[in-house]
């Protein structure tokens, strides 16, 4: 009779630890309404979690002690959500943003800390001139980054603008700086780089950040990176340019051939 007592009084604390659990559904999504894979979605405070999957849906048996939900992903700022009595719980995340001036690209495509970078550096984001009307990346570092002088073509066919980060320093050779374009030297015209594929641009300008690269960085280093691929969701962007141009002055008219 006693070991019957106990085994009734084990499956009733069960069954009530069993009714305490519940299950939660929801689906994430970004701030265009598009829906977000792989998001972790945990209980704070517990070890229970789940991921989304590829429509952002996900669902989740939270414990009697659990009270808040946290949703995180990769670039994407982490969101906490208090659970209520409603089993269903849909969020939206926002991209994470961070701070233009937070790294430095150095020489050789290192990146460090701009609290720990002692060098002389200015840095332009691709997000500084995507919406500017531009039509090569050296109209991008205009008013942009700070002590940089541009000089105008010399008219000849092919020729670019050129720029001048640490002054004149040679009456017969180049003034020009040294371009490095994801980690490589790059060897082509400044302005045959495409705006739109630039992701950063820094300028190394003191002796300290252009040592490694020895004679060839005396007048400066331009350290380019371009956009790469990222994790998530396919995303399709296009931009458009038109114009149009009217003479200042009305065209004279001419005689024919016949006249």
């Amino acid at each position: 009779m006693r070991k019957s007592f106990l085994l009734l009084l084990g499956v009733l604390f069960l069954s009530l630890q069993l009714l305490a659990q519940r299950t939660i559904t929801g689906k994430v999504t970004d701030d265009k309404g598009l829906p977000l894979i792989n998001i972790s979605v945990t209980v704070k405070g517990t070890t229970a979690g789940t991921i989304t999957n590829n429509e952002g849906v996900y669902s989740l048996t939270v414990p009697a002690n659990g009270k808040i939900l946290v949703f995180s992903g990769v670039d994407m700022a982490t969101q906490e959500v208090s659970l209520t009595s409603s089993s269903t719980v849909s969020v939206t995340l926002r991209m994470q943003e961070k701070s233009m001036d937070e790294v430095v690209v150095t020489a050789y495509g290192s990146n460090i800390r701009r609290s720990s970078f002692t060098g002389s550096a200015a840095q332009v984001s691709g997000k500084q001139f995507e919406n500017r009307p531009i039509s090569n990346a050296l109209n991008a570092l205009v008013g942009a980054a700070p002590g940089i002088q541009t000089t105008a073509p010399s008219g000849a066919p092919g020729s670019s603008p050129g720029i001048i980060v640490r002054g004149f320093g040679s009456f017969s050779l180049s003034s020009g700086p040294l371009y490095v374009v994801d980690g490589a030297i790059y060897d082509g015209g400044f302005s045959n780089i495409n705006p739109d594929d630039i992701e950063t641009i820094t300028v190394l300008k003191d002796a300290s950040t252009t040592a490694l690269f020895g004679s060839k960085g005396a007048n400066g280093v331009i350290m380019i990176t371009t956009r790469k691929a990222k994790k998530g969701r396919q995303n399709l962007q296009f931009k458009v340019q038109t114009g149009f141009s009217n003479p200042a002055i009305e065209r004279y008219s001419t005689t024919n051939a016949n006249e």
